[in-house]
């Protein structure tokens, strides 16, 4: 007797253990309208195609933006070419820039010149003209630069202008003329 009761505490225990588990999925969200499946060929079909359609129109917007900025960057350059011949630059870094004989190259507050071949002198219309960081003085109008020598535009309007075809290590907004 004592058997079959051990047996019926048993079968009874794994009924209530099986209809738990059998409650418990019924309760779950798997594959319900909150948590649906997913297939495999959605993911292949629908879904790729849908995020590579996004992918090339943005793509192809942002195309187009360039394509703009690029076409009106080369009208501006072309103007400017006809304009005078008038160049501008600006540089976070030391940029080499030749200047032939006769030319002026006139830089922004706090733009720095090395003069590193040729010669060169001060182009200012007023005091100071050009502030020589190497040698610790200024070098006023019609000044002669010194290679390496570094120098400082302190004010608007103060420039180098080429006794000969130089080469300069420029940091700063710049124009040539």
């Amino acid at each position: 007797m004592r058997v079959n009761r051990l047996l019926r505490a048993l079968a009874a225990l794994s009924a209530l253990a099986a209809a738990v588990t059998v409650a418990a999925m019924a309760a779950g969200s798997a594959g319900s309208q909150s948590d649906p499946l997913v297939s495999l060929s959605y993911l292949e079909s629908t879904y790729t195609d849908t995020l590579l359609k996004k992918a090339d129109s943005v793509l192809q917007s942002r195309n187009e933006e360039l394509e703009k900025a690029l076409t009106e960057k080369v009208a501006e350059l072309k103007e400017s070419a006809s304009s005078g011949g008038v160049d501008t630059g600006s540089a976070s870094s030391y940029t080499a820039v030749t200047l032939a004989k006769g030319q002026t190259l006139t830089g922004g507050v706090g733009t720095e010149v090395l003069l590193r071949q040729g010669t060169a002198s001060c182009a200012a219309a007023s005091a100071p003209g050009l502030v020589d960081v190497t040698g610790g003085g200024e070098l006023q109008n019609g000044g002669a630069l010194t290679a390496n020598h570094l120098y400082l535009m302190t004010a608007e309007g103060r420039g180098v202008t080429a006794s000969s075809d130089v080469t300069l290590l420029v940091r700063g907004t710049y124009t040539l003329s």
